[in-house]
């Protein structure tokens, strides 16, 4: 603990610890690599989504369900589920919710009954355009302090990964994950 003067505000001594800490953080190999994916994911995403829900009025997991659906085309939630890492019941909502505001459609699968499948709608892909660009504005502050060499060997570490967890679930490797 850091002895503090009784004359500085609580936000200078907020400041100072957040100071303390950040210059840490960035100077430790051994802080697990999640925790600064964590970070990084929030300080991405957080702003952006906040804007998106205000401006635009979709959730985090509307925006995964209309982004999912502009990239990849008709599929079902259990697909997107299984894609996007994030739990049913939030897709769930998410899927009745575009539905709802027309965002979305629903049909059931012709070939098979059993399964409905999405589809982005003109309404859908207006909304997902307008909130992709609030996200491509984040990412270009945030990695814009990469050179262009960097980004490509970020971007193949990050496919690498992403394709690695994708094997792992299909094969039933997370423990983690019960269902889809």
């Amino acid at each position: 603990m850091v002895a503090r003067s009784k004359r500085q505000s609580l936000a200078q001594v907020e400041a100072e610890e957040i100071s303390r800490i950040r210059d840490t953080m960035f100077a430790q190999s051994d802080v697990w690599y999640g925790f600064r994916m964590i970070v990084l994911g929030n300080f991405y995403s957080s702003t952006p989504s906040a804007l998106v829900a205000n401006e635009l009025g979709i959730s985090r997991d509307e925006m995964s369900i209309l982004a999912s659906l502009h990239y990849w085309g008709g599929l079902s939630a259990n697909v997107i589920c299984a894609l996007t890492g994030r739990p049913k019941n939030s897709i769930s909502r998410g899927v009745i919710r575009l539905v709802r505001d027309g965002l979305v459609s629903s049909c059931v699968d012709e070939t098979d009954r059993r399964r409905s499948v999405l589809t982005i709608q003109d309404l859908g892909t207006t909304t997902y355009e307008k909130a992709a660009a609030v996200f491509r504005d984040r990412e270009e502050e945030m990695f814009g302090c990469l050179t262009k060499a960097e980004k490509t060997t970020l971007d193949t570490i990050l496919r690498k990964l992403l394709q690695n967890w994708q094997t792992r679930l299909s094969l039933g490797l997370d423990r983690y994950v019960t269902e889809y």
